[in-house]
């Protein structure tokens, strides 16, 4: 009996990998608050509590625990610790733990699940296992590559799924994917990102492969994946893809590359067509990137949007990028050791964001990752937190390294490299964090040898009485978890409703999720709070208005007080009681209480002090309000809507 239930207990933990390696990459969906990471997210929590789950029901049934003793485990299970750590001091626990809601990526509750693919995997998998995961994320990241190449020739799958039509006009201009496509990533720079740690294994597949249907199949593939890279235009994609092909070369044995020279050679030509042939915007991207910024007449460099940059759509995204990683400098020094928190720094950031992000074309934009993962370590999690992570990633590539005899070892180690190199002008995602450590893992555990696990044998599991209470626990705790996941799934596609318009179907809505959710949810009660106050202002009846005025301000207060160093939070409670401040005194009070606390929340963002205008303006101030649009008119003169409150204001603004 426990035989049998072993096996199906493998067969599950080995589908679930499967499932992690080749569904991921490819979910998306309109029914929740975001189309791509928040339902890849919930996708993967799902697997990893069921590997989590499955893994502990193994121990009882073997009597006995087995744990991967490697330094990259030992590294990984610090860098874990630390996060936790850094969570319990976090200036924002709800966004520590859960992550930003239209990310969830970084989250503590994220890095846990990450960690326990990497585990299980180690305990759990065998070299052909392991094999056949990887040939799993190669071949789904030839089925991304699929999907997203049409819709740069105007047919894009996804348009279909979404509107019924095959056509890639569903986007909004910001997205055209016919200049850069994003297939079921949601962003070309993600797309690049996660296809450079899949295009390497193109090398180990082709070395393997004994037939000529084979070959074809896996240069046709490579093919496939790198012009898709170069569709994405991703400068920092291309930079990881030639970090990669170099180290993946570099690390294989010549002997074995001659083997195949004929095949190799295809398929470098082939590489070579597809970037003559399609890498034209790329190369126009890289040209600007690389233009120095026009000086002004006092020999300075100008922080203004260049013509070129202008011309593509705003500031360069390098200029931006230069002055976000200030801003994370900044938290660095502010929160050395721990950092301010996991994820915080979408809050963070407004606190010691520089001024000259108000002179670029980004700089109402919020910025919930600092566009450099290692920076965004920390800035987040401070210096024990980014040298933990750095410790894994050295340690996992030098246990590697010392089988570099294994052909997937040397193209793990280019594929870790190279996506290094894209997530450090970026960040990491759902997909691509949940292949990089399903591909180290499993070269890990090809490399691995009989004296990387322990085990610690139960003998009190003999016992029937344990046996079974064990059992029974891990059962429930397992149900618990899935359901705990399940209503945040849930809740959060019944806000995506709620969403879709402020009426009163919306309102039952958000009620609907505030009730779903397991936990108290700060971003959520804000969004009510606001949807009460912009409902209550449409209706006539005095006693519903007070009732709902009333509801508002009781959501408001609760999100603010669980986030009480969120701007985005405070911002939309600001916003809530310019909308009810008439039905109540105390209203009045908060509104201009909060608005004080956004200009200390966000010192240098001009939009703070807007609004804090907009209250005072409300509150019938306006010698206050005057003073407060100067403020935002003094860290950005060329502010329109600052411009035309202050003309308002009987006051003709300073051109």
């Amino acid at each position: 009996m426990q035989t049998s239930l072993q096996k199906i207990l493998d067969k599950i933990i080995y589908l679930s990998f499967l499932a992690l390696a080749a569904i991921t990459p490819l979910i998306f969906t309109t029914t929740t608050t975001e189309i791509y990471e928040v339902p890849k997210m919930y996708f993967v929590y799902f697997f990893a509590t069921v590997l989590l789950f499955a893994t502990l029901f193994k121990f009882i049934l073997q009597k006995k625990i087995t744990i991967p003793t490697s330094g990259a485990v030992n590294a990984l299970a610090i860098f874990l610790i630390i996060q936790a750590i850094s969570t319990i001091f976090s200036t924002d626990k709800f966004t520590s733990i859960f992550g930003y809601p239209t990310r969830l990526n970084g989250g503590l509750l994220s890095l846990f699940a990450y960690f326990v693919i990497f585990i299980s995997a180690q305990i759990n998998l065998d070299r052909q296992k392991a094999i056949n995961i990887i040939l799993a994320a190669f071949f789904a990241s030839v089925a991304v590559a699929i999907w997203g190449i049409p819709s740069y020739f105007r047919y894009d799958p996804s348009c279909y799924v979404l509107t019924g039509k095959l056509t890639s006009s569903c986007w909004q201009k910001e997205f055209n994917p016919t200049l850069r496509i994003f297939s079921t990533l949601g962003q070309p720079n993600w797309l690049a990102s996660y296809l450079v740690l899949t295009l390497p294994l193109t090398l180990p597949l082709l070395l393997g492969a004994k037939k000529q249907i084979q070959k074809i199949i896996i240069i046709t593939s490579g093919a496939l994946i790198f012009m898709a890279i170069i569709l994405t235009t991703s400068r920092a994609g291309i930079l990881g893809t030639a970090i990669a092909i170099v180290i993946v070369f570099a690390l294989t044995k010549l002997k074995t590359i001659k083997n195949q020279l004929p095949a190799l050679v295809a398929l470098a030509i082939t590489f070579v067509l597809i970037t003559l042939i399609f890498g034209t915007k790329l190369t126009s991207r890289i040209n600007e990137a690389t233009k120095t910024a026009p000086k002004n007449s006092a020999g300075q460099s100008s922080s203004a949007p260049t013509k070129s940059a202008l011309a593509s759509g705003g500031t360069d995204s390098g200029q931006i990028r230069l002055i976000v990683w200030e801003g994370a400098i900044n938290i660095f020094k502010r929160w050395p050791l721990l950092g301010a928190g996991p994820e915080t720094f979408v809050n963070t950031y407004y606190l010691y964001r520089p001024l000259s992000h108000n002179n670029t074309t980004e700089w109402e934009f919020f910025y919930n990752k600092a566009h450099n993962e290692f920076l965004n370590y920390l800035a987040n999690t401070g210096i024990l937190g980014l040298g933990s992570y750095l410790a894994f990633i050295t340690l996992a590539a030098l246990a590697l390294f010392k089988s570099r005899s294994e052909n997937f070892s040397a193209s793990i180690i280019a594929s870790s490299l190279g996506y290094f190199a894209t997530i450090f002008f970026g960040f990491s995602t759902v997909a691509t964090q949940t292949i990089f450590f399903s591909l180290l893992a499993c070269g890990l555990v090809m490399a691995k040898n009989k004296t990387s696990t322990k085990t610690y044998s139960l003998p009190y599991l003999n016992n029937r009485a344990f046996f079974t209470l064990a059992a029974l626990t891990i059962s429930l705790l397992g149900v618990y978890c899935l359901t705990f996941f399940a209503r945040l799934y849930f809740a959060d596609t019944t806000t995506r409703r709620a969403q879709n318009s402020l009426s009163a179907k919306s309102i039952l809505n958000y009620d609907n999720a505030n009730t779903l959710t397991p936990v108290e949810n700060p971003y959520l009660m804000a969004d009510f709070a606001y949807a009460l106050g912009v409902y209550q202002d449409k209706i006539d009846n005095t006693d519903d208005k007070n009732r709902l005025a009333a509801q508002a301000d009781l959501y408001a207060k609760k999100s603010t007080g669980i986030a009480p160093n969120n701007y985005l939070i405070t911002q939309k409670a600001v916003k809530t009681y310019i909308l009810i401040a008439g039905a109540k005194q105390e209203y009045t009070k908060n509104t201009l209480n909060f608005g004080n606390k956004l200009t200390q929340l966000a010192p240098t963002y001009p939009t703070s002090f807007l609004l804090l205008t907009k209250t005072q303006i409300t509150l019938g101030d306006n010698t206050a309000a005057l003073a407060s649009i100067n403020k935002a008119l003094s860290l950005k003169p060329d502010y329109p809507e600052a411009q035309q409150l202050l003309e308002e204001l009987g006051v003709k603004p300073i051109q």
